[in-house]
């Protein structure tokens, strides 16, 4: 199966699933766009893994809505830590946890979550009944998305079966070209690094890419090109030079290594 095909097929109930889950959790529009970017981004994830688990026990638009609910747990667990109901929630039971979690983690009001429990958990208890057990609650500050987190590398590091390089020296430049790169990929923003893995790694065409992230293409080339500049000042920054860059980039052991063998192209096929 073609699951870069597949993928692509499914963009718009993607976006749709995460624009549902965006509203009904109330995220700002800036958490909303990048909640987006790190659903597109791990579902690309190691060659598509995610799709590639799908046995057809469910529809798909089933199982990607049930991955996408779990992605966004993932995404306010890397944000807020793990989230854990009071002594005073779990004394009072199953409805006053959910209560707790809705206002004190998710930020609803009170009449907000009094309709998504009686709306979308089958909860039985009263408007009064449950505000007898809000005002039960301890006070807990809400928690509120906060700035980007540093996301995980987009790129594996290949392994030693790819190969030894040829010189001790070119080894020990790999490896510190490797310990800069790592972090300059994750200081960029998830949009970046989904641009990055669909350009370099899964060898999609800058025409395709363009449509998945809803930009013109000719543009799009243009930004590739400055994150490839921004992430080689950053190596510069870490004190590595061109001139070891050109040495041994493209060789298996360095990750990333084919962005910088297309730094400086004058253009592309697919523009």
């Amino acid at each position: 199966m073609d699951y870069e095909q597949l993928f692509l097929e499914q963009l718009r109930l993607i976006d749709r699933v995460v624009r549902h889950i965006s509203r009904r959790h109330h995220l700002s529009v800036t958490d909303a766009e990048e909640f987006a970017s790190v659903v597109r981004l791990k579902l690309v994830d190691r060659d598509y893994a995610i799709l590639r688990k799908f046995q057809g026990r469910s529809n798909l638009a089933t199982y990607l809505t049930t991955v996408i609910e779990r992605l966004y747990l993932d995404f306010c667990i890397s944000r807020w830590g793990k989230w854990r109901p009071s002594a005073v929630a779990r004394r009072l039971g199953p409805d006053a946890v959910m209560l707790e979690q809705l206002i004190a983690r998710d930020g609803l009001t009170f009449d907000e979550a009094v309709a998504t429990l009686q709306t979308n958990h089958q909860c039985l208890a009263t408007r009064e009944e449950l505000h007898q057990i809000c005002v039960q609650l301890p006070e807990r500050t809400v928690r509120r998305f906060g700035g980007e987190d540093e996301l995980a590398v987009v790129a594996d590091r290949a392994t030693a079966a790819d190969g030894p390089l040829d010189h001790d020296e070119e080894e020990e430049i790999a490896g510190k070209i490797n310990a800069a790169l790592a972090p300059a990929v994750a200081g960029l923003t998830p949009r970046e690094q989904l641009i990055l893995k669909l350009r370099f790694e899964n060898d999609m065409k800058i025409a395709d890419i363009a449509r998945l992230v809803d930009v013109p293409a000719k543009p799009l080339y243009r930004e590739i090109q400055n994150i490839i500049d921004e992430l080689l000042e950053k190596l510069r920054n870490q004190g590595i030079e061109r001139s070891d860059i050109d040495r041994i980039v493209g060789h298996p052991a360095i990750t990333l290594g084919r962005v910088f063998q297309t730094a400086g192209e004058p253009n592309d096929r697919s523009v």
